[in-house]
């Protein structure tokens, strides 16, 4: 199994459970990858890049009435690509701190609580 299968669940898990316990909110995964290889990848990446896309950026993004979190979802034992670091340090430049791994619900659950977004659970 890929690192890529084994986040695939986690993060599908968690994205339907915020959904879930925070129905008013805006929650999404920004489409930032391509799983094309070869010559098809490099110009999907090339064309995904001209359009805007952002290597790095957060696989969860919520936008709820107490502001914006971001959160990266990794499989147990996954660690943070460079571009995955930039874009935190980018964000914590800009004043945004709602910014946290994630790799389990629960996981998840206490991010939201240290940043003081209440859910509906």
């Amino acid at each position: 199994m890929t690192r890529r299968d084994a986040e695939g669940p986690i993060h599908r898990a968690i994205l339907s459970w915020l959904r879930v316990v925070l129905p008013e909110a805006v929650i999404f995964h920004p489409a930032n990858e391509s799983r094309r290889p070869g010559r098809a990848g490099h110009v999907e990446r090339a064309l995904n890049a001209a359009n805007g896309v952002l290597p790095g950026v957060a696989d969860i993004i919520g936008l709820t009435e107490w502001g914006a979190f971001f959160m990266e979802v990794k499989a147990p034992g996954g660690a943070l690509s460079p571009a995955q670091r930039e874009f935190r340090d980018r964000l914590a430049a800009l004043g945004y701190d709602r910014w946290a791994v994630v790799r389990s619900i629960d996981e998840a659950k206490d991010a939201l609580a240290g940043w003081g977004i209440r859910t509906r659970e």
